[in-house]
């Protein structure tokens, strides 16, 4: 079968997006029980816990400019994203130099994403 417009119809690409679906949701920020770094599970696939920092950093880049101290649930959200970026070894000087390169590659970037 061939690629759809451009996607992939390598079997490994679908289990890493399904490996990164699964692990993502796993710990998703409404979950009562998570507490801290020890409640995440992570992937045994290296490249799906990279796809997983990228994305906490760019939506914890996002909280920070769009809801910390503003949203109803911004405490419990910075929490939700400490501890992520904690289980994936992000420090936070990484943080900061990354989202210095996202500024650098998007000055101008809005995003849609809004927490549940």
């Amino acid at each position: 079968m061939p690629p759809v417009d451009g996607v992939s119809d390598d079997p490994r690409v679908l289990a890493l997006a399904l490996d990164y679906r699964e692990t993502a949701n796993a710990a998703l920020s409404p979950r009562p029980d998570l507490m801290g770094p020890e409640d995440i599970a992570l992937s045994t696939e290296p490249e799906v816990n990279d796809m997983l920092r990228a994305d906490k950093v760019q939506n914890y880049k996002d909280f920070l400019r769009h809801h910390r101290g503003v949203h109803p649930r911004s405490v419990e959200l910075e929490r939700y994203f400490q501890a992520w970026l904690a289980r994936l070894d992000v420090s936070s000087d990484q943080v900061t130099h990354w989202h210095a390169e996202l500024d650098h590659l998007h000055p101008a970037r809005h995003s849609g994403w809004m927490p549940s």
